[in-house]
């Protein structure tokens, strides 16, 4: 999915699951706390990174590029 596609599915409601890696350069899967054009923040830590520097963090060595979506009710 595509940083559109993820704030989209965001919007209408759905909880997002994105793998990347940290600034630390460990892998992470994260629930996203909020996103929008400029920037993205997830609920285990509130780190805020712009969108350029998560779709960076999506593509480093070893990290799929993973997206969960869950519908709820």
């Amino acid at each position: 999915m595509s940083y559109f596609d993820i704030q989209q599915a965001f919007d209408h409601g759905k909880f997002i699951i994105v793998f990347y890696d940290t600034f630390q350069g460990v892998g992470n899967q994260s629930l996203i706390y909020s996103i929008d054009e400029q920037q993205i923040s997830f609920c285990d830590h509130f780190d805020v990174m712009t969108k350029n520097e998560f779709e960076q963090q999506r593509q480093a060595d070893g990290i799929c590029r993973q997206v969960v979506v869950v519908e709820h009710a």
